[in-house]
């Protein structure tokens, strides 16, 4: 799954393992890798309206809230 944040200066994307990957769309490389999911990974991503959050979540939880700017982990549910 991908998500773009709303300012367009981050892309998240998540796949089978269990990380979430930060992108910097105008060069390519990366810009972080937030985790906490289990293998398998997370199936659906959304930025809040300020881009400041990244919620992760997918089959089986954990659903997880993390600082995009900071990487840190902010909730767990």
């Amino acid at each position: 799954c991908v998500a773009w944040s709303p300012d367009g200066k981050v892309v998240a994307s998540a796949g089978k393992d269990p990380e979430v990957r930060l992108w910097n769309p105008a060069n390519g490389k990366p810009a972080g890798v937030l985790t906490g999911h289990r293998p398998g990974g997370p199936l659906a991503l959304a930025f809040s309206r300020s881009g400041r959050l990244l919620a992760s979540g997918g089959y089986g939880g954990p659903e997880l809230v993390h600082d995009a700017r900071s990487k840190r982990l902010v909730y767990q549910m």
